[in-house]
């Protein structure tokens, strides 16, 4: 009878909602019953007459005393009402909890390890074997020059010359680069690939692999669609298996890096121009595809049962969002996304087709718990209402995780130390001065933002020197000081 129940709990208002989607669209016969144990739905058989009850919460496991119900609402396959309580056990609600916390991004691979990189699809070998010397991290969303460039990313520039411009970005032939779901790499590097535009295809299947960036100078390999091979053969003699470059890629995990880069710290839940973003992805040079996100609950907890028959209703956080899908976008882009991107405020950010297609498919999914009168926004962008709930996923095939716990102190910054996979130097924290969020795809391309990027650069250099300035004349006086403490 239930295809599913979606409850949103809310324990320091003492309240819930919840969300049930039906097999059919007659109801006409169900009862909602409240007990001081459990909520159920009582459904008469059409054929028989018989009674059947289906449960849909045991309140009694959360030591929850309900108070009242309301805004009952029965639209097609969907039911939602609101319950209120007096108190609820939250331990007890922890307890039964999924908790996925944002993991670092760190590569399977390590420095001078000689590996190649194979196409998913057909396992054809598209960058040859080599070693690469460094690992670095790039720059996703939020760029902080005196973060980033300090590193001497100018490749044999020199010290006093090259360093201030922004093309230090682009890698050398023996460095990868990586970011959120993708890698970076001399284009020489690579071999058997197919070129149409700035899209990269595999010679062999024609998959989709990634973008030329920097004027064709390098390319940026989507990590959903090539693997690494290793050169060490196992002791069994069985050729090595091909791997996932990061450690931990399941889409959870992208998503709650891609939400800290696009608003990092915390998200915005208030100031609503601060919380929207412009998603896209470019499956083939003709095609463009944009979600808008506008941000509704950036943390708020669910109990979740796919499936009626389930006994156990499971506890999840979830960020609860609005969205709107633009496909084929090449001419004349909608009205919305215009103003959302001509807006300084609202941050894009390009992510890899395969990613955007998950992503659309689960927003889609969760917002069909959401009756029809509520699905769509009463604002005028018309956006759908739906959730992403962070779930507990096994890695992707391929992928490999080291044994090794990570100290609670990481944090994914682009210094050096935090970047080689290898270093035990975590720990250093991220500058207070946050930079406005730009998207990858504006660093790489435009013009104006290299400028905007140079000036960024040569502001925060100056700004270190007048800090610099500042405790030198502090130190010329500190003598005079303690010369005048004395003579007191």
């Amino acid at each position: 009878m239930l295809a599913g129940v979606l409850i949103e709990i809310r324990p320091y208002l003492n309240c819930g909602q919840v969300y049930i989607q039906l097999h059919r669209n007659d109801a006409s016969n169900m009862r909602v019953v409240i007990l001081e144990q459990r909520i159920y739905i009582d459904d008469a058989d059409r054929g028989t007459g018989k009674s059947i009850d289906t449960e849909i919460m045991r309140v009694n496991e959360f030591d929850m005393d309900l108070s009242s119900l309301s805004g009952f609402l029965l639209s097609g396959k969907n039911m939602s009402f609101r319950f209120s309580f007096n108190r609820i056990a939250v331990a007890v609600l922890d307890k039964r909890t999924v908790s996925v916390p944002m993991q670092p991004l760190l590569l399977s691979c390590c420095e001078n390890e000689s590996l190649a990189i194979q196409c998913v699809g057909c396992q054809a070998e598209v960058a040859p074997r080599r070693i690469y010397t460094r690992l670095r991290e790039f720059p996703n969303c939020i760029v902080d020059p005196n973060e980033f460039f300090c590193h001497g990313h100018d490749h044999g520039h020199g010290h006093g010359h090259g360093q201030d411009r922004p093309h230090s970005l682009l890698p050398g032939e023996k460095d990868l680069f990586y970011g959120l779901n993708n890698v970076i790499i001399r284009m020489v590097n690579l071999a058997k690939i197919v070129r149409r535009g700035e899209h990269l295809h595999c010679q062999r299947c024609m998959r989709f692999l990634g973008m030329a960036i920097f004027n064709g100078e390098a390319a940026r390999l989507w990590a959903d669609t090539v693997r690494w091979l290793p050169s060490a053969q196992k002791s069994d003699g069985l050729p090595p298996a091909i791997r996932h470059f990061f450690q931990f890629s399941t889409m959870t995990e992208l998503v709650l890096r891609l939400l800290n880069s696009l608003w990092p710290h915390v998200l915005p839940s208030i100031n609503l121009t601060g919380s929207r973003a412009v998603l896209y992805a470019s499956p083939t040079s003709q095609q463009k595809q944009y979600m808008l996100i506008r941000v509704v609950e950036p943390q708020l907890r669910v109990l979740r049962r796919i499936s009626g028959k389930a006994p156990v209703l499971r506890g999840y956080y979830a960020i609860k969002l609005s969205y709107g899908i633009y496909e084929d976008c090449q001419e004349e882009p909608p009205d919305i996304l215009q103003r959302w991107q001509a807006h300084q405020d609202v941050s894009q950010f390009e992510i890899s087709p395969k990613m955007f297609m998950e992503l659309r498919q689960r927003l889609d999914r969760n917002a069909e718990y959401q009756p029809m009168e509520w699905r769509r926004s009463a604002m005028e962008e018309n956006l759908v209402l739906t959730y992403f709930i962070y779930e507990d996923e096994a890695q992707p095939g391929g992928s490999y995780v080291a044994s090794a716990k990570l100290p609670s102190s990481y944090s994914s910054d682009s210094d050096d130390e935090q970047s080689d996979p290898g270093s035990v130097m975590f720990g250093r924290k991220r500058s207070p001065s946050i930079r406005r969020a730009i998207s990858l795809p504006s660093v790489l391309n435009g013009e104006s933002n290299r400028q905007r990027l140079l000036n960024w650069l040569l502001e925060s250099r100056l700004n270190a020197a007048k800090k610099e300035s500042g405790r030198q004349r502090l130190a010329e006086l500190q003598p005079n000081l303690s010369d005048a403490s004395s003579s007191n």
